[in-house]
């Protein structure tokens, strides 16, 4: 997974992020609505103690 992140998405988020990237206009959502954000939490214990 490391990788990846290395590879492809370090450099690639120079382009995405930047001011005449894809997303320039990102903020303009024209009625769209965005999906609720998935829910996220501390896992288990037991969940590392597996790994």
């Amino acid at each position: 997974m490391a990788v990846i992140f290395r590879d492809h998405l370090d450099p690639a988020m120079n382009v995405i992020t930047s001011p005449e990237g894809p997303f320039w206009k990102a903020e303009d959502l024209g009625g769209r609505q965005l999906p609720q954000p998935w829910p996220s939490g501390t896992p288990d214990a037991e969940f590392y103690a597996s790994l």
